[in-house]
């Protein structure tokens, strides 16, 4: 009986022996990845944020990298990894998302061959971010990009161009703007106050809207408030239909002296153009953000755009859109659109003669009805 419990020990015993080293040896390896060599983040030099250098033998590229995120919000960036040379190339690639631990991998390629990788991390909560790719051959660094991700309410947005389609800072490397998600029990909790500063009669009216529905004509929507409420002010601010464009002229409006309703009108030229509706929904998200953060007095009114003949299922994510920012934000919507279809003959207003031919703009007859419920909205 005692030879059997000692046998028992001994098994016992070599178990936990066992585990212990086991336990151990995995110490040890993720110790020793963690101090394995990593391409070191520098700052990139201009020329060094471009995608790949030409005599590099491998490129790396940020695929349909987003123009704005979520703080917190889990996201995938796709990157590009490019064999230039004629022979097949091992490449260690580290994707390091900020002060988060890298991702590494390995990618085999043939001669002159790429591949998309996907790397999932979470949007940080931080005041600025860099993001880096950097591909190694063997021990040597052959590639690196780069991209920042920066606070959307406190960034000055003067420190950034644009081309059009997405953000760069000056040294020309990418830059995502993180929104951050409004806090909805700060958002119920101040809802009473910003109702009675929503409905109090503004003397003040700026509307801000795409320059191809707010022409500068006699019979601009603008011009047709002003007949509509000849008691308050009305100024206007246009831009060409980007959204990001649109953005960047958010900061010319500052703090007002007077009561001051700005009504947001996009969405009318982002249909046109088919601009992303992920961007498009999260730039005007962050520009209720910054008007807020800059006037916190102002109130601001979401104006949804009127239908176009043939173009309404164009336009539905973008209305959709434009409603579910003014439900998380709390702000006050107009919405032109669904009143406009309550109208059996809205179309004509697309007819100028009452032919065939159509507009993008209403006639003067739908401007005027579009004047008088915008005017309605806002008394």
């Amino acid at each position: 009986m005692n030879r059997l419990n000692n046998l028992l020990m001994r098994v016992v015993t070599l178990i936990a022996s066992a585990v212990v080293l086991v336990g151990l040896y995995g110490i040890l390896q993720r110790n020793a990845e963690s101090h394995a060599p990593l391409p070191n983040f520098v700052e990139p030099h201009p020329s060094d944020s471009a995608p790949g250098k030409p005599n590099a033998p491998v490129s790396l590229n940020f695929v349909d990298l987003p123009n704005f995120v979520y703080s917190d919000e889990t996201r995938t960036v796709s990157v590009q990894v490019i064999n230039k040379t004629s022979e097949k190339q091992q490449i260690a690639l580290c994707f390091a998302p900020g002060l988060a631990a890298p991702i590494k991998r390995t990618v085999a390629l043939e001669s002159k061959q790429d591949a998309i990788e996907y790397f999932e991390f979470c949007i940080p909560d931080t005041r600025k971010t860099f993001v880096s790719a950097t591909a190694a051959v063997g021990m040597e660094t052959v590639a690196e990009n780069s991209f920042e991700i920066r606070d959307g309410e406190l960034e000055e947005l003067s420190n950034l161009k644009s081309n059009g389609r997405s953000f760069q800072s000056k040294s020309g490397r990418n830059v995502v703007l993180s929104v951050q998600y409004p806090n909805q029990s700060e958002l119920r909790e101040w809802a009473p106050l910003k109702k009675v500063l929503g409905t109090t009669a503004s003397s003040h009216v700026i509307i801000f809207a795409p320059t191809l529905q707010n022409s500068s004509s006699e019979e601009s929507l603008a011009q047709l408030l002003r007949d509509c409420m000849p008691k308050q002010s009305i100024a206007d601010i246009n831009y060409t239909g980007n959204p990001i464009e649109a953005l960047l002229k958010t900061d010319e409006i500052g703090p007002q002296s007077e009561p001051t309703t700005i009504c947001l009108m996009w969405g009318f030229e982002e249909a046109l153009q088919h601009f992303p509706v992920s961007d498009f929904e999260r730039a005007l998200d962050l520009a209720v953000q910054r008007i807020h953060a800059r006037s916190p007095s102002t109130a601001i009114a979401l104006v949804t755009p009127p239908p176009i003949p043939d173009t309404e299922i164009i336009a539905s994510p973008y209305i959709q859109a434009i409603k579910k920012v003014a439900s998380n934000r709390d702000v006050r919507i107009v919405d032109l659109n669904a009143r406009t279809l309550e109208l059996p003959e809205w179309k004509r207003w697309y007819s100028p003669n009452d032919d065939a031919v159509s507009t993008l703009n209403p006639n003067s007859q739908g401007r005027k009805q579009l004047a008088t419920w915008i005017a309605e909205a806002l008394r």
